[in-house]
């Protein structure tokens, strides 16, 4: 398990994390899972995720890149949706 502590000037200053599965970083507190972002908790184990809002290729709320694990089922790329 890797963690990165840094201060980003986004909404939160928070523990980053790597997720296992695609390898994003995430902040800490948006997953209800210890190793795993949001999105790929909730693919691979149906918690709750963020209503991602992207900003420069990073979820403004969770930090999420839009990385998706190989593993998993293929969807749309929401980094470029306009929200």
């Amino acid at each position: 398990m890797r963690e990165i502590k840094h201060s980003f000037n986004m909404k939160i200053d928070s523990s980053i994390k790597i997720c296992d599965e695609c390898s994003s970083e995430y902040y800490k507190e948006t997953s209800q899972m210890d190793n795993l972002c949001p999105e790929c908790s909730n693919i691979m184990y149906g918690y709750e995720n963020c209503e991602h809002q992207f900003e420069n290729g990073r979820c403004t709320k969770c930090f999420w890149n839009g990385n998706k694990s190989s593993l998993l089922p293929k969807s749309k790329d929401l980094t470029n949706e306009k929200k």
